[in-house]
């Protein structure tokens, strides 16, 4: 059993480590506010960043033995495993690239697509997922689109809107 000055010190690391992480993004994201997008992007929707990794869920496609995006259908999601978004790796990725997610799992399961998503019929699996970086914020604040998602579980038996 480790002393408390030992748990406390170990403590006191993690809090620094957290902060200076948070520190470092918040001044990257400041260098990127310059290149951010928002002259293109839709009224609705606002630039933001995500300092910290939070928990967040989203609705994909089962096709066959793979989980992939409800709209393209070849974006493919594995646990555990960062999925980035197809342009803008250096910066903003444009909206439409992003990976459309949210708050609530109810909210996911009630997510809506575009017609011309290619999986719109398939059956869907509600995923949890961590994200953080740069994104965008829909004026209902509900959902989000980010950069970057990195799913940590797969939910069964959930009822989703078909």
């Amino acid at each position: 059993m480790e002393s408390p000055d030992v748990e406390e010190g170990q403590s006191s690391l993690v809090r620094a480590k957290e902060e200076l992480e948070e520190e470092i993004l918040l001044i990257q994201s400041s260098r990127l506010w310059g290149s951010c997008p928002s002259v293109r992007l839709p009224k609705d929707w606002q630039p933001d960043i995500i300092p910290r990794q939070v928990v967040m869920y989203k609705l994909v496609a089962a096709v066959g033995t793979k989980l992939v995006s409800v709209y393209d259908s070849s974006t493919e999601y594995w646990l555990g495993r960062k999925t980035v978004s197809k342009r803008g790796a250096f910066g903003w990725p444009p909206l439409d690239s992003c990976f459309f997610v949210y708050k609530t799992p109810m909210e996911a399961s009630e997510a809506t697509f575009p017609k011309k998503s290619r999986c719109a019929k398939a059956p869907k699996v509600l995923m949890k997922v961590l994200v953080s970086g740069m994104c965008y914020k829909h004026e209902s604040g509900r959902k989000w689109a980010c950069k970057e998602v990195t799913p940590v579980y797969f939910f069964k038996d959930v009822q989703v809107n078909p």
